[in-house]
């Protein structure tokens, strides 16, 4: 039983920080977006938008690394609910960020804001799971 509620504890502590280092995160990583598209030579509003989801897809795994492969690491039993219930820490903080607009922005600003929100929740997820199976190899082999 006290096992259990650490997980919680853990989970709680994670979605507190989550939104900051979300919120920092992909902003230092939105710095490298000129310089990116510079690389590679992206004209147009369509690759322009394809790099920015691939950015965003980028820095969500960055955040969902530091925070959601610790988490799953612990509750191996539900990596998934656990993934899932850290995702809507930074996804919450973009919905209230842009609450003026959310889902309802025009053309491809739309489609990379549902693809953020997306990434998010994969990464989140993907991350936990990837927590709990180095928790399992490491059980196996000990």
């Amino acid at each position: 039983m006290p096992e259990m509620k650490w997980k919680w504890v853990l989970l709680l502590a994670l979605s507190a920080v989550a939104p900051f280092m979300y919120g920092n995160i992909q902003g230092y990583w939105a710095l490298l977006l000129v310089p990116a598209v510079q690389l590679l030579s992206v004209s147009g509003k369509a690759p322009l938008a394809i790099v920015m989801v691939i950015m965003n897809l980028l820095g969500a795994l960055i955040v969902a690394t530091i925070l959601s492969v610790p988490l799953g690491y612990v509750a191996k039993d539900r990596p998934y609910l656990f993934g899932a219930l850290l995702s809507l820490a930074p996804l919450l903080f973009l919905l209230w960020l842009l609450l003026e607009d959310g889902w309802n922005a025009p053309g491809l600003l739309g489609v990379v804001r549902i693809a953020e929100y997306l990434s998010i929740v994969v990464a989140f997820v993907a991350m936990a799971r990837l927590g709990a199976y180095l928790r399992t190899v490491k059980e196996g082999v000990a």
